[in-house]
């Protein structure tokens, strides 16, 4: 009497296999991305206290020092630290009467709205989506809060509007100066003596119209081809 056997197949196993991969690849992913969000929202909700701990009565008549007080040892260098520890890159920019400061974030982000109020909240995107929100988060001295395409060099200052894209001017390459024309050859007098000009390396003479003149080999046999003899008249 038989007994029947249990197991698995070779192709029971590989199928197995495969699947336990597919999912651990898409858990990794998810993963990945909930980290980026939770890096996002950080730089958001960073970023957004800035305008209430700037206190305008400290840069009495201009706002140019603003950025140096975000730099490592100035009053607001922490500020700066948290938003380059959870990986965005971190950009100011400030005049007499203004100021812009914007961050890259680590991944695309949308902008939510709610009950007609914007949420800034930092949800990562696939790259399908790309075009339909910002990869920076800005603000400003005007008490702008805003996701962006474009970076801070791309919008007017101190705008933090995509509305407000400019282009970046880049310089036109210079056109070379064109080569001139090489300095046609004069006919030179022929000398008094009989058998014409004596002609140095590698010119040699040519009889053009009873003249002798000295000239290049190449030119030597346009002229033979035209008619006139090689040598002195």
């Amino acid at each position: 009497m038989k007994k029947n056997r249990k197991g698995f197949t070779l192709i029971e196993l590989l199928v197995t296999i495969a699947i336990i991969g597919i999912l651990a690849t898409v858990i990794t992913q998810s993963i990945s991305k909930a980290r980026l969000r939770a890096k996002n929202a950080s730089i958001v909700s960073t970023m957004s206290s800035i305008s209430t701990i700037v206190d305008m009565s400290k840069y009495p008549g201009s706002l140019a020092n603003l950025c140096l007080d975000f730099e490592p040892g100035g009053e607001f260098a922490v500020i700066r630290t948290a938003v380059e520890e959870n990986g965005g890159i971190w950009h100011c920019d400030s005049t007499v009467s203004d100021y812009r400061i914007f961050a890259k974030l680590n991944q695309d982000v949308v902008l939510s709205q709610n009950n007609n109020t914007f949420l800034q909240q930092a949800y990562a995107q696939t790259d399908s989506q790309v075009h339909s929100f910002g990869n920076y988060y800005c603000l400003n001295s005007d008490f702008k809060k805003n996701f962006t395409h474009w970076s801070g060099d791309n919008l007017a200052f101190p705008s933090c509007d995509d509305a407000d894209y400019i282009d970046t001017p880049v310089d036109p390459e210079e056109n070379p100066d064109p080569t001139p024309d090489p300095e046609p050859e004069t006919d030179p007098e022929p000398p008094a003596e009989n058998g014409g000009p004596a002609c140095d390396s590698p010119k040699v003479q040519v009889c053009h119209f009873d003249k002798t003149l000295c000239i290049s080999s190449k030119a030597q046999r346009a002229h033979l081809k035209h008619g006139d003899d090689a040598g002195p008249c």
